[in-house]
């Protein structure tokens, strides 16, 4: 079997809701298996927001430790091949190719039982198998959705289980009937297991920590949160706080990543990462479109909040660029709330660019445009992204201006595969 063939069959299993299947599919495909996950040594992280940023810091500073880390997070934003990683590498196609075309026909056979996996429980199997199979020391785990009925929810004894922030997203899978942010916040406690160590970012609301607190008491959990930094300076080149004594710096800037980076510091302190391990690893950790800064002249940065919290969290960070005329280019898919996600940033921006991704799933720019009447925001419709980005670098480059493209990873993932940006500066 070939990349393309397997890549192809992945992306045509099943995308249904999470909670058709649950997890049975993946936990019999994972004993026909042998249960390669029970030999694992995980760190499991679940969130709304920062789940990815704290995964990878975790993985990056267990890489400086000396340790065979496999990293397994979602989506990806430039290659398929991003989601599965070993110290950074990315699984090779033939790799992939060769785990699927032998997990493929286990699959049939399940089927014929029955019992269907979706494509995001098959891919998640696949990469346990390679995990398993490279002998890697730790996996970083990042949730997909969610956390009790994730796919990757088939952790029995993680070596911490963390949670980061939670807020409203994926509300009618995970919200109840009440769409409420207790049932958001007990889905994703649910990978909290049975006398495990947890780790809670500092920033979740007080309803939702009490969510926390009480999953870990009711089953004999423990739990830590982290401290408050000193000595905070935060800026588009460069994050640095004082934690335990020690200066960190994160190559991931945002007021954001700094919190994120304390739950990765407690994490792996937990796992036996000495301090000057875990600095390393802040600094080296990067991730595409996390406020990263594409261009300089003009100065465009590509950010990947693409649901309420990550634009309250886009917001905080805007206040390092009061000085520039701010440029906003826009797309949004259609789950997405997108009428609070445009409440939230007016007044943050000049003028706002609205836009379409390739993908079907993408939001009409009329339709964004029609809220933003009714909210008198100052905007601009470009059907096509290359003609939002080129008229977006046209009005910054005429008013000492910043571009800040954001909404949806499918924009950041489309602007990095067509280069866009190649040409118009």
């Amino acid at each position: 079997m070939k990349y393309k063939e397997a890549l192809e069959y992945v992306l045509n299993l099943p995308r249904c809701s999470f909670k058709r299947y649950g997890i049975t599919g993946i936990l019999a495909l994972l004993k026909v298996l042998d249960n390669p996950q029970e030999k694992l040594k995980f760190i499991h992280v679940a969130g709304t927001n920062g789940k990815g940023s704290v995964s990878t810091f975790c993985a990056s500073s267990l890489k400086e430790a000396g340790f065979k880390t496999g990293l397994y997070i979602s989506p990806f934003v430039l290659d398929f091949k991003e989601r599965i990683q070993i110290n950074g590498e990315f699984i090779k196609e033939e790799e992939f190719a060769s785990v699927v075309e032998r997990l493929k026909p286990l699959v049939e056979n399940l089927n014929r039982e029955g019992i269907f996996l979706t494509g995001f429980d098959f891919v998640t199997a696949v990469s346990i198998e390679y995990f398993f199979e490279k002998q890697c020391s730790f996996v970083v785990f990042e949730v997909g959705m969610g956390g009790r009925l994730d796919s990757t929810n088939v952790v029995s004894c993680p070596e911490v289980s963390v949670i980061t922030h939670i807020d409203y997203d994926h509300i009618v899978e995970l919200g109840g009937k009440e769409k409420s942010l207790i049932n958001i916040a007990k889905e994703k406690a649910g990978i909290i297991k049975k006398g495990s160590f947890c780790v809670f970012s500092r920033n979740q609301k007080e309803e939702v920590l009490k969510v926390l607190k009480d999953e870990t008491k009711k089953k004999g959990a423990s739990f830590i949160v982290p401290d408050e930094p000193e000595d905070v300076c935060c800026s588009f080149l460069e994050n640095s706080f004082k934690y335990k004594g020690e200066i960190f710096r994160t190559s991931l800037f945002g007021f954001h990543q700094i919190e994120n980076a304390l739950t990765a510091i407690e994490t792996l302190l937990r796992v036996g990462i000495s301090l000057n391990h875990i600095k390393n690893g802040l600094e080296k950790a990067f991730i595409p479109a996390r406020l990263e800064v594409i261009n300089k002249n003009p100065l465009v940065v590509l950010e990947g909040a693409h649901n309420q919290s990550g634009i309250l969290s886009l917001k905080e960070n805007l206040k390092l660029f009061n000085t520039f005329f701010r440029v906003f280019v826009v797309s949004i898919i259609k789950t997405k709330d997108y009428k609070n996600m445009l409440k939230e940033i007016k007044g943050c921006f000049d003028v706002i660019i609205f836009t379409k991704i390739k993908d079907e799933r993408g939001l009409e720019p009329d339709l964004l445009a029609y809220e933003a009447k009714k909210l008198n925001l100052n905007y601009i419709v470009k059907k096509d992204v290359l003609g939002a980005i080129s008229k977006a670098l046209e009005l910054a480059k005429e008013r000492n201006g910043v571009v800040f493209i954001f909404g949806s990873l499918y924009l950041a993932s489309e602007i990095k595969v067509f280069n866009y940006l190649d040409g118009l500066v």
